[in-house]
């Protein structure tokens, strides 16, 4: 530090999104070397543990029709630096003066800069008087008596009393660059391209994927990526969830899918179901299990979060029909028969074939598994009661342990 030249800290906390803060790092060190080689101050930075904050993308949610929202990665920089004071005269700002834009300002962090210097007269220096034309002037404060006075760069050695006050200036230059830097990085459009063309990374909660993808499996059932790809015009629950949320453009074979209570408490069950998993041998609970911990998701992972409702909702599944429910064969083969009420349980389709497209309903009751391969599409949705009039039972068959009677021909009813 030069001699007589003694310093303030200044300092300002800041918000730097993800895209950002690698170059944000990279610019701030730069910095720091010049600042080092004029031996004027120090100027640091201390980056903080990342949190995500909640943005509007323009669009509606397809499933609330609410306004959709994502989330940012940002990390909190925590921006210091030692304002010079020099002979009793601390540096409050900088005024850049352009005779067509007007005056701009650079204002260090926790300083005031009196109104009257927005407007700063370009000619003026308070200690020469002289009328000159000036780019640039600074104005400082007296630490005594709080006194300002705006002196032109070429009046500082005398008016400081300084060998180099040309090195406090441009000291003082570096360190306003860092914050009006900074601010620029922590205000950006989360909309809009970062730097490079890169666009802003959005990340989104997990529990809300897994809210949507309940709704969607509990409407239309389950299908796999798998499944997906051997059936043309199939589309998997996964895709069917992520265009819903992320593709404005998507037009949905089906109408909109209301969230329920249910949806709500299958989505904090399966997450807490994840956490509790301790198999150290499985990639996929250990990928799984960390997205659970994490609480937010990248598109990327949609496929990943939908099987880990799957998953749940088929465990959850197991566990009722061993404690509650096995299933009995209903009925004589070429029987035609009312079945009563039942709940549809799930449905997959259409699959096409060479007979055209197939859809598969299954329904239940208390002591039975149906099974409907049919060319109807039915508006009924998985949940929903139904009343069978009439069905010829066509065989029975068993299915991961459950008795399953195949029907054909049902007349239905919906409540």
């Amino acid at each position: 530090m030069m001699t007589n030249l003694k310093a303030e800290l200044v300092e300002k906390t800041l918000a730097i999104s993800e895209i950002r803060i690698g170059e944000f790092k990279t610019s701030i060190i730069k910095l720091q070397r010049r600042a080092q080689k004029l031996d004027c101050g120090e100027i640091s930075f201390v980056i903080g543990e990342p949190y995500y904050k909640e943005t509007r993308t323009g669009e509606d949610d397809f499933f609330s029709g609410l306004p959709r929202t994502r989330k940012v990665k940002y990390f909190p920089v925590s921006v210091s630096g030692t304002a010079p004071v020099l002979a009793g005269w601390l540096f409050v700002a900088k005024v850049e003066h352009d005779p067509e834009i007007g005056n701009i300002i650079s204002v260090l962090p926790n300083q005031i800069l009196p109104e009257r210097y927005r407007a700063a007269d370009l000619y003026n220096c308070d200690h020469c008087k002289k009328r000159l034309f000036r780019r640039d002037t600074f104005v400082v404060q007296n630490q005594d008596s709080g006194e300002y006075q705006q002196i032109g760069r070429q009046c500082l050695r005398d008016f400081l009393g300084h060998k180099s006050p040309e090195a406090v200036a441009k000291y003082f230059e570096f360190l306003s660059l860092v914050f009006d830097m900074s601010d620029d990085w922590s205000n950006e459009d989360m909309g809009k391209e970062g730097s490079g063309g890169r666009r802003q990374i959005f990340y989104d909660d997990v529990k809300s994927f897994l809210i949507q993808t309940s709704a969607v499996i509990r409407a239309y059932g389950w299908c796999s990526k798998k499944l997906a790809a051997e059936v043309d015009g199939k589309i998997s629950t996964a895709s069917e969830v992520s265009n819903r949320i992320w593709n404005k453009d998507y037009k949905p074979k089906h109408d909109i899918v209301e969230i329920t209570e249910q949806d709500k408490t299958n989505a904090i069950e399966a997450a807490e179901w994840f956490l509790s998993q301790t198999d150290q041998n499985s990639d996929y609970i250990y990928n799984t299990r960390k997205l659970a911990e994490a609480g937010v998701m990248r598109e990327r992972h949609a496929g990943l979060v939908a099987s880990m409702m799957f998953i749940y909702l088929r465990e959850k599944g197991r566990i009722e029909q061993k404690v509650r429910f096995v299933s009995e064969y209903f009925g004589e083969i070429k029987q035609r028969l009312s079945l009563g009420e039942l709940t549809l349980s799930s449905v997959y389709g259409p699959i096409e074939g060479e007979f055209g497209p197939t859809y598969i309903y299954r329904f239940m009751n208390e002591k039975h598994l149906f099974v409907w391969f049919t060319g109807k599409c039915l508006k009924t949705k998985v949940g929903d009661k139904v009343m069978v009039t009439k069905a010829t039972i066509k065989d029975h068959k068993e299915y991961k342990g459950q008795k399953e009677t195949i029907i054909t021909r049902a007349a239905l009813v919906t409540n």
